[in-house]
């Protein structure tokens, strides 16, 4: 656990150093002010129809674009379009560390390292007055980085429905708390696609130029961090009246058991889900399927479970390992104890894929004979949107 702390707290370090921008991009941004003041002169003189100055001024422009041409000149655009990126991405992974369970906050980080180390690579680089290198190293992960805070909103999304389970499963809940959690799913989800807006917008801005997207996207991630933290203060919340319930007696106690296992039966004997519902194009993506198998019976039950993901996405890495594969047919058959539960995980691979494109992985199933009658239940399908 200390190292974890430790890997988190060095990740952070990185990041604020990378969005701090050690380069100095001032010679690029006074270059882009040349242009546009020239710009300027250039239109006014086209108005006077003023033929020597035109001349003048347009080989002055010239000029100035063959000098934003070269290697320093470009990678210091693309170094000063990921401040933005980097210092998104430092606001997210912030919150979810005070917000979201640590397993999301990992996924992120993980996403994050070799990025970072690529860029400290291309700062490298240019120290060393090696130019070329250095716009080319950037140039491997740009687009990766202006998409990072999308990559971090689709972690977050995952975040948001794993501590929603995991409260269902260790805490009273009310509906209103799922309400907020449900609220802040979606809103992660409209502030990854204005992050992607803006991984389109940032390229166009000027020097110290805001992104609008930028601006809505983070108005949106804030206001699904705020409904976590409420959700997480109302659960907080809940603890007090089971310290009452035990204080006034074995009576209330009763009661507050009674309503729990009342709410236990409403509950779904099969949930489904991905790690991540997005994918990077262009390249192979893991993500981990997990299956979570449920006894909401009153009795043991032997339960048959049955998935069917798509075959291109072949699963492997099986835990526990199924009774039965056929093609891209998984069957697993196992007994539960009243109350009991059982995870299934395995490995799926995206392969690469242009931008746009939507996977759509089907719910598990899982039947079971309960009193002479056969019972079904089907986990929620899921959508792997490649970004």
């Amino acid at each position: 656990m200390v190292g974890k702390i430790f890997l988190s707290a060095l990740l952070l370090v990185m990041l604020l150093q990378a969005s701090a921008s050690s380069i100095d991009t001032s010679s690029y941004s006074l270059l882009v002010s040349q242009m546009t003041q020239k710009e300027a002169e250039l239109d006014l003189a086209r108005a006077n129809k003023d033929i020597e100055t035109i001349i003048s001024i347009t080989k002055e422009l010239d000029a100035l674009r063959d000098q934003l041409s070269t290697p320093q000149m470009r990678f210091l655009r693309k170094y000063s379009d990921l401040r933005l990126s980097l210092d998104e991405s430092e606001y997210l992974i912030g919150q979810m560390r005070t917000n979201l369970e640590s397993r999301a906050v990992e996924q992120a980080e993980a996403e994050i390292e070799p990025l970072l180390q690529k860029i400290s690579d291309s700062e490298a680089a240019y120290e060393r007055q090696d130019y070329e290198s250095a716009d080319s190293l950037l140039e491997e992960v740009y687009d990766k980085v202006l998409l990072l805070p999308a990559s971090i909103s689709s972690v977050c999304v995952t975040g948001v429905e794993n501590l929603k389970d995991l409260i269902e499963r260790t805490s009273q809940v009310t509906p209103s708390m799922l309400s907020m959690l449900d609220n802040a799913r979606e809103k992660f989800k409209i502030a990854r696609s204005l992050y992607v807006d803006a991984s389109e917008e940032i390229p166009s801005l000027k020097p110290d130029e805001n992104s609008p997207a930028l601006a809505e996207a983070h108005k949106t991630a804030d206001e699904a961090f705020r409904l976590i933290a409420r959700a997480k203060d109302l659960k907080s919340s809940l603890l007090e009246p089971v310290k009452l319930a035990l204080i006034l007696g074995p009576l209330v106690l009763i009661i507050g058991l009674l309503i729990y296992f009342r709410s236990q039966f409403g509950r779904s004997a099969i949930k489904s889900f991905l790690s991540s519902d997005t994918a990077v194009h262009g390249k192979t993506n893991e993500l981990e399927r997990t299956i979570i198998v449920s006894n909401i019976e009153k009795s043991p039950i032997s339960v048959m479970v049955f998935d069917s993901p798509p075959k291109a996405l072949s699963p492997s890495e099986f835990s526990p390992k199924p009774v039965s594969i056929s093609d891209n047919n998984l069957t697993w058959e196992f007994d539960l104890d009243v109350g009991g539960r059982v995870f299934i995980t395995y490995s799926l691979k995206i392969p690469p894929l242009d931008a746009g494109w939507r996977l759509k992985v089907r719910g598990a199933t899982i039947s079971y004979e309960i009193d002479g009658k056969q019972r079904k239940f089907i986990g929620e399908t899921a959508e792997i949107r490649i970004v």
